[in-house]
C-alpha cells in the first residue's frame, strides 16, 4: 500500500474513530480526484472509483475488508486506441503499529519501506532486493505481514487507489488487435547473405 505517499484520493480516518464491532467506510472519487488519479497513473481516464469497506479494531490492529470497484480507460499498447476496463476487487488488509509492521517486514526479507521510493522501483532498485530471502508465506498472509499505521490513522483512499493500480491490466490491448512485427530486410539474419554481398565482383 501507499500510505506514506501524497495521493489525490486521500481519506484518512483516525484509529480512535474506528470501532471493535466494525466501522463502515464508503468512498466515491469525485471528478476532480478521478482526473488527478488518471494523470498520476499515466492513463487516459478514470471513470469511477468506489470503495465499500469495513474497518474492525482488533486490539492495536485494524482489519479492513470489502470491495473496490472502478472503471478506467487506457491506451492500447498496440494501436493506442482507448481500452475500457472494469475492476471489482475483494480486499483484506491488516494494519498494525508502525514499529510492529516494520519489524515483520524485515523478518519477511523485505527492504525497509523508508529506504525505498515507491515511485522509483526501477530495474536497478529491484535488483538490489534479495528475492530468495523473501518469505512468500508471510507475503500472502495479511495477519503475518500487516501494513503500518501512519500518524495514528489509515488512509482508505490510498487503499482504493493502490487496488485500482494493481488490478488494471499493465498491457491493455484492444479486442481484435494483433501485434505484427515489422518485416525483416531481405537477407537480414543470414550471415552468408552478408558475406555474399562482400564478395568482389569479377
Amino acid at each position: 500500500m501507499s500510505q506514506t505517499r501524497d495521493l489525490p484520493f486521500s481519506h484518512v480516518r483516525r484509529i480512535d474513530e474506528l470501532s471493535s464491532t466494525g466501522t463502515a467506510v464508503r468512498l466515491s472519487a469525485t471528478e476532480a480526484e478521478r482526473k488527478a488519479i488518471a494523470r498520476l497513473m499515466g492513463i487516459l481516464s478514470v471513470e469511477a472509483l468506489d470503495a465499500d469497506l469495513l474497518a474492525v479494531r482488533e486490539g492495536d490492529r485494524v482489519r479492513v475488508t470489502g470491495h473496490i470497484t472502478g472503471r478506467a480507460r487506457q491506451a492500447c499498447v498496440v494501436s493506442l486506441d482507448p481500452v475500457e476496463e472494469a475492476i471489482d476487487a475483494e480486499v483484506e488488509i491488516v494494519f498494525a503499529p508502525k514499529e510492529e509492521a516494520e519489524a515483520l517486514m524485515r523478518k519477511a526479507g523485505l527492504p525497509d519501506p523508508d529506504a525505498v521510493d515507491p515511485d522509483k522501483l526501477d530495474a536497478i532498485a529491484m535488483a538490489s532486493i534479495d528475492l530468495a530471502a523473501i518469505d512468500l508465506a508471510m507475503l500472502n498472509d495479511p495477519d503475518a505481514l500487516p501494513e503500518p499505521i501512519t500518524d495514528g490513522g489509515i488512509d482508505f483512499g490510498h487503499i482504493a487507489y493502490d487496488t485500482l493500480a494493481l488490478e488494471l491490466d499493465p498491457y491493455p490491448r484492444k479486442s481484435g488487435v494483433v501485434f505484427e512485427a515489422p518485416a525483416e530486410p531481405e537477407g537480414f539474419g543470414n550471415p552468408f547473405a552478408v558475406l555474399k554481398g562482400l564478395k568482389p565482383k569479377t
